[in-house]
C-alpha cells in the first residue's frame, strides 16, 4: 500500500526514527535526525498536548528539512465505550483529524492508528466508522498497529482491504504480548511499516541490543519475511538507544538503509 519502495529505489530501505529521541520539541529533534534518519515518526501521542502545539514546536521551516513524514495518531482517542448507531466513532475520527492536521503542511504520508478496546465486532464496526469519516475529510492512508488489546488477526480475514486499511507491524509487541497468531499468519508479509524495539516488560521500547536470544531468532524469522520493503522505524524515545539498535537491525534485515 505504501511500501517504501515506491519512494526509494530497491535495494534500499528507508529508516525512520521517532520525533522524541532527545529532550525538546519537534523542530529540535527533527533537526538533531537530520542525516541520521530518512523519515519522521510524528508522535502525536496525546490529543490535548498537540492540539495545543503552536509554531515554536511545529514551524513552518520543517518543510526544509529533507525527510518524508508520517503521524502517529493519539493513544487517548475518544473511543465510544459501548455499542451505538452506525457512525458512532465519527466524533473519535474528527479528533483524530484535527490532531492530523497540525502536521498536514508537512504532506505526511500515513497516519499510524491505534485499534479500540473491546470485543472483535465492536471493534470492526469501530474502525469501520472511523475510516469512512476519515475518508470523507482526508485521502491519507491509515495503518492498523497491533497492541496489547488487538493482534490485529482477530479482525478477520480481508478486513484491512476491505476497508482501505494497511498494516504497521510492531515487532515489540508481537513478541512482548506473544501474539502467535499474528506471527503464523500471512499479516506480516503486508506490512507497510514495521516499529522495531526490544520488549522487555511487554512492552518497555528498549534498544534491539536488549532481545533476549529467544526473541532475536524469533525477529530473524520474521524480517525475512517483509516482502514489500517496508519503512523500518525504530521504535526508541532516545538517541543512543537508537543508535545502538542500528547494527542489530542491519544484522536482521540485511542493511541497505538511506540515507
Amino acid at each position: 500500500m505504501i511500501s517504501a519502495s515506491a519512494r526509494r529505489p530497491a535495494p534500499f530501505r528507508v529508516l525512520a526514527a521517532p520525533s522524541r529521541v532527545l529532550p525538546g520539541t519537534v523542530a529540535e529533534n527533527a533537526r538533531f535526525l537530520c542525516g541520521r534518519v530518512a523519515e519522521v515518526a510524528l508522535c502525536f501521542f496525546e490529543c490535548s498536548a498537540c492540539l495545543a502545539y503552536t509554531e515554536s514546536d511545529m514551524p513552518p521551516e520543517l518543510t526544509d528539512l529533507p525527510f518524508s513524514w508520517h503521524v502517529h495518531l493519539p493513544c487517548d482517542l475518544p473511543w465510544p465505550a459501548r455499542p451505538g448507531p452506525d457512525g458512532a466513532a465519527r466524533k473519535t475520527a474528527e479528533r483524530a483529524l484535527a490532531v492530523f492536521d497540525r502536521a498536514a503542511f508537512l504532506a505526511p504520508g500515513y497516519a499510524v492508528l491505534h485499534p479500540p478496546w473491546g470485543a472483535p465486532a465492536f471493534k470492526r464496526r469501530l474502525l469501520r466508522d472511523f475510516a469512512r469519516a476519515w475518508r470523507r475529510s482526508s485521502a491519507v492512508p491509515l495503518l492498523l498497529e497491533n497492541i496489547s488489546g488487538c493482534d490485529i488477526v482477530e479482525l478477520g480475514d480481508g478486513f484491512l482491504q476491505e476497508h482501505g486499511f494497511g498494516l504497521c507491524l510492531d515487532v515489540g509487541h508481537l513478541l512482548g504480548y506473544g501474539q502467535t497468531d499474528l506471527l503464523s499468519s500471512t499479516l506480516p508479509e503486508t506490512a507497510d511499516v514495521v516499529h522495531w524495539s526490544a520488549p522487555g516488560a511487554r512492552d518497555e521500547h528498549l534498544p534491539l541490543t536488549a532481545l533476549t536470544p529467544r526473541q532475536l531468532a524469533a525477529a530473524t524469522d520474521l524480517a525475512a519475511r517483509f516482502a514489500g520493503n517496508p519503512v523500518h522505524l525504530v521504535e526508541i524515545f532516545h538517541w543512543p538507544g537508537v543508535e545502538s539498535s542500528l547494527p542489530v537491525l542491519e544484522r536482521l534485515t540485511g542493511g541497505g538503509y538511506l540515507p
